[in-house]
């Protein structure tokens, strides 16, 4: 039977991981069925991992750099928690959402493996992604949730295997695995989406004080510059509706971090909703040029 390594050599290998916002989504068998389909690859590997501060940081280190000093898991976990939110960046909520579940790391067969699924992610803002790419076409509004990492050669492959202690693996032999049965397309709630999260919440306070809410114009096509334009237009239409609430859809709107995070002490949120609210709102500036 054909081991890893073997591939390797052929540079018939290529590897995924299905972020923790994935998870939320619950698109895994979406973006297998969108990987298949536009490359033809096929799934010989594939494990769930738990990423800890240890191995984002070995996973995500220049191989140019020196390792860093192990940290203790828990107490980076309290850590990121807390920064404050004036001080709150991009790397920041990347380590966080790592940190916050677990992840679907595939390896793939084929020709050309590697450069075809780095060309099918797209590019990490979603506002920049083609729209044949995943990120700019599964309802993503910024870069930090935007599902999928993919390795940029065969050396990345390789030195991330063996940061997640997967080395093993190159001497496995590989048996082909099938697809995650997709889910039907998502009704008005993408747990990935800031800007998404953000109708949902305005639209449950509307509920809770019996006014009705205008149906949200979700795309099923899931393309990100249509949803991001439909959905901005709906909070402002709402903002103008309900002036009660446009401060906090104001800021969010804005781009401004501290804004939207201080209203979260009088909102109905998840930890997860605060969360990707802060991813959306912390990269909203890239709609700002286009929208």
């Amino acid at each position: 039977m054909t081991l890893l390594k073997e591939l390797f050599q052929d540079q018939l290998a290529g590897l995924t991981v299905y972020l923790p916002d994935c998870s939320q989504s619950r698109l895994w068998g979406n973006l297998d069925h969108a990987i298949h389909k536009t490359t033809h690859l096929e799934i010989v590997r594939r494990q769930w991992v738990q990423h800890d501060i240890n191995s984002i940081l070995r996973f995500y280190r220049n191989p140019d750099e020196a390792p860093r000093p192990e940290e203790d898991p828990a107490a980076a976990i309290q850590k990121y928690d807390n920064i404050p939110v004036e001080t709150l960046q991009y790397g920041h909520l990347m380590v966080k959402l790592l940190m916050s579940g677990p992840s679907l790391l595939t390896i793939w067969r084929g020709r050309d493996a590697t450069s075809s699924l780095l060309e099918l992610k797209g590019k990490t803002q979603p506002a920049q992604a083609g729209t044949e790419t995943i990120r700019g076409r599964f309802w993503c509004d910024n870069g930090v949730c935007n599902l999928m990492h993919s390795s940029d050669d065969m050396a990345e492959l390789e030195r991330e295997l063996t940061a997640l202690q997967l080395e093993n693996w190159l001497d496995e032999p590989l048996e082909q695995a099938p697809l995650i049965t997709p889910t039907p397309v998502p009704n008005n709630y993408i747990a990935h989406s800031g800007i998404i999260t953000i109708c949902d919440v305005i639209n449950r306070l509307l509920w809770a004080t019996g006014l009705t809410a205008a149906p949200l114009p979700l795309p099923t096509s899931g393309d990100a510059k249509e949803t991001n334009t439909q959905l901005t237009e709906y909070l402002r239409q709402t903002a103008a509706d309900h002036p009660h609430h446009a401060p906090f859809i104001n800021a969010f709107l804005d781009g401004d971090l501290i804004a939207t995070t201080n209203h979260f002490k009088t909102l109905p949120l998840s930890r997860w909703e605060q969360f990707v609210i802060q991813c959306g709102v912390i990269n909203r500036s890239e709609w700002h040029g286009i929208l």
